[in-house]
């Protein structure tokens, strides 16, 4: 029996392949505000990878020996539960991303709503690296959305008529700005989620407000938004979208589109991390050869890399008049906003599932968490049933449907976290 303020889940049969040994353990999350194991009995969450780590007692108790394998990197440490669709490995970061198990599982099971491929866009990777573009954003407050003073949007508008389904790329009234909208970027191997997510949001908003289809910089977010003013975001190392939407309104952001607009003369600064690839087939000079560990974002500068661009990078600022938070309930709030001033960031949880999405409505079935991860949802809709809100993802156009995705209503902690602003 867990003690009553453990919040670390059981699992067991945690096995490791390297030895004889085999476990009942307490599943803790490392980025958790508060130690979820025993704290009280001397119990702390031991990192295994990713966010992932499992409660001991080594320092009250002595050696432990689970702790001794976990310490051991050549150890592959896997679970096997009930379910065929909850068998996977235990977050050994060195193993495939994709992962066939959790592909076959999903595409054989009848009651789930969406398919699974082993995507292009992880082809070579290992689940280490994965999880680093998968984990790029934090949650303000722990989640918390009544926790600051942020504003807060959770207006009802009487006899507003929802539709059932709203896609923007449809929309006579939105499609105008299907060059932003539509558009699909690529944050390579660089944990800079936060800032795709809001600058991609500031970009649709800004468009429908004054039909400029010009590209919002993600580098300039992502490379000057940081320090305390801006919840101390860290470009690939992670952010908070919330924060990237303030510093629109009293920093503002420059012009810049993709890896295909480096020196180029229609915009400031595009983003220069060039999308790699972690199959030595598959390089070209555009697409080089992943770095060993990650990509760092690059300097905050103050004149615009692109140098054929005629307006100066100070000039080039484009501002957000205000920034905030949209309250989960009522599910109208958020619809209104989409259809009336367009897209908004949030957050989701990440689980290996998702990296192999392909096509439907996911819902979580298989593998552990490995991030939170920041979307843009640009819509909503109905499919064989289910409800779900239809969102752009920053992985590029070879995964999912053409880059976008449709997630479940009340899934993956998707209504959690709805931040915008008006342009």
């Amino acid at each position: 029996m867990k003690a009553p303020d453990v919040q670390a889940m059981p699992e067991c049969q945690i096995g490791v392949n390297s030895t004889s040994n085999n476990y009942c353990a307490l599943i803790c999350n490392t980025q958790a505000a508060e130690d979820q194991c025993d704290t009280k009995g001397g119990a702390s969450c031991h990192h295994v990878s990713g966010v992932q780590g499992v409660c001991t007692y080594e320092s009250a108790y002595g050696t432990n020996n689970l702790a001794n394998d976990l310490a051991n990197p050549g150890n592959d440490l896997s679970m096997t539960a009930d379910s065929p669709t909850n068998t996977l490995i235990l977050f050994n970061p060195s193993q495939p991303a994709t992962n066939f198990d959790i592909i076959n599982a999903i595409n054989n099971n009848p009651n789930a709503t969406w398919s699974a491929e082993a995507s292009p866009r992880f082809d070579g990777w290992t689940l280490g690296r994965a999880s680093n573009i998968a984990n790029g954003a934090f949650r303000r407050n722990n989640g918390n959305d009544d926790d600051d003073d942020t504003i807060v949007l959770d207006y009802i508008t009487p006899d507003l008529d929802i539709p059932t389904d709203f896609d923007p790329r449809l929309d006579p009234n939105m499609s105008r700005c299907n060059a932003t909208i539509a558009h699909i970027r690529d944050q390579t191997d660089c944990g800079g989620c936060w800032a795709f997510s809001a600058t991609e949001s500031f970009n649709d908003r800004r468009c429908l407000a004054t039909n400029d289809t010009t590209l919002i910089s993600v580098q300039d977010t992502g490379a000057c938004c940081s320090g305390g003013s801006c919840m101390h975001s860290n470009g690939c190392v992670g952010g908070f979208p919330g924060a990237a939407w303030d510093w629109f309104v009293h920093t503002g952001v420059v012009t810049g589109g993709d890896q295909s607009d480096i020196n180029k003369t229609d915009t400031c600064e595009p983003f220069s991390l060039l999308v790699c690839t972690r199959n030595i087939s598959h390089v070209t000079p555009l697409h080089p050869m992943c770095p060993k560990g990650e990509y760092k974002m690059p300097a905050c500068v103050s004149v615009c890399p692109n140098t054929g661009y005629s307006t100066l990078y100070a000039k080039d600022k484009k501002f957000a008049k205000s920034s905030f938070k949209i309250k989960r309930y009522p599910l109208t709030t958020v619809h209104e906003e989409l259809m009336t001033h367009g897209s908004v960031s949030t957050l989701i949880t990440v689980f290996q599932d998702f990296l192999h999405y392909k096509g439907g409505v996911y819902k979580h079935l298989s593998g552990w968490e490995i991030g939170s991860h920041a979307i843009v949802v640009v819509g909503w809709g109905v499919e064989n049933g289910e409800k779900y809100w239809l969102c752009k993802n920053s992985w590029g156009n070879t995964w999912g449907l053409n880059g976008f995705m449709k997630i479940g209503y009340s899934q993956v902690g998707i209504e959690n976290s709805f931040v915008a602003g008006y342009v």
